[in-house]
């Protein structure tokens, strides 16, 4: 599930990660094992059976062909397109919203091959493992209400900006003085918005299961399963959604601060970094199409 402000920073990470699998200079290593990590990160929160696994790994072993033949030469192109943009100019925050919309249509193109595997398995289920789903999800949120609202306020911004780097780690290794300040004024800048965040996740699964309990209307959790894994707010409590775009924006704004502010060294790591990942994009493509 996508929370308010982070929406913004997963966007930015998501397609670079290629479905959170990349990292550093073991890109090419990690995207090879696409479709097994895929079917980790579902039996994370669900135990599949022998039919059910072998569905999938059918399913993910088409999904990383068409991922890698169609999706890697996208990125490429995205990400020869990104680093030129970050390199000219001063950044705005408008154009950090440009750039996470263009990274959403394309998640959104990875999510949307997806989802019928998930809406195939969620129709499978057991009594049992809807337990088990639903068991996982309040696990989550438990460990999001630890870490994001039963604390003080200084642990509070602590955990907003240790998330904030982890994200930024794909291309910016170090922070200097000045960027720690503007990733502190960020945070202290953002309208309180974690309660609210856990009630709509609480809000999302008795929706999820609602639908379960009913998940031979396949159709119904078709549209269920799209309302919770796609990134819009339309459904959302409405005082959450306002709060979430004063976030979003703030969160655009400090983005385009912190790119702004990178010393020579930093730039040209990061420039670096995103020329490796095109090039790892264009490699892993063809070397398939070879094949």
């Amino acid at each position: 599930m996508l929370y308010p402000w982070r929406k913004t920073l997963q966007r930015l990470t998501l397609t670079l990660t290629c479905l959170l699998l990349l990292n550093g200079c073991a890109t090419k290593l990690a995207y090879n094992f696409l479709d097994w990590a895929t079917l980790w990160y579902i039996e994370s929160y669900v135990s599949l059976d022998a039919k059910q696994k072998q569905h999938a790994k059918d399913f993910l072993d088409e999904f990383h062909h068409w991922h890698r033949t169609t999706q890697l030469p996208r990125y490429a192109l995205y990400m020869e397109g990104l680093q030129l943009r970050l390199s000219t100019g001063t950044l705005t925050g408008q154009q950090m919203h440009d750039e996470t919309d263009q990274l959403q249509v394309l998640l959104e193109t990875s999510l949307n091959h997806l989802t019928p595997l998930f809406v195939t398995l969620a129709a499978s289920f057991s009594d049992k493992q809807v337990d088990e789903l639903l068991a996982s999800l309040a696990k989550e949120r438990r460990k999001y209400q630890k870490q994001f609202v039963d604390v003080n306020e200084a642990k509070l911004h602590k955990a907003r900006i240790e998330e904030l780097k982890d994200h930024l780690q794909l291309a910016i290794s170090s922070f200097n003085a000045e960027q720690q300040t503007l990733m502190q004024n960020w945070s202290h800048s953002l309208l309180p918005f974690e309660s609210l965040t856990l009630k709509q996740q609480e809000l999302w699964a008795t929706e999820l299961q609602q639908a379960m309990e009913n998940r031979q209307d396949r159709a119904q959790l078709d549209k269920t399963l799209r309302k919770l894994l796609f990134v819009h707010t339309d459904h959302w409590d409405e005082e959450l959604e306002r709060r979430m775009d004063v976030n979003q924006e703030i969160t655009y704004k400090v983005l385009a601060q912190l790119i702004n502010s990178l010393t020579p060294k930093q730039r040209k790591k990061m420039n670096n970094k995103i020329l490796g990942y095109v090039a790892d994009f264009r490699e892993l493509a063809v070397a398939n199409a070879q094949k």
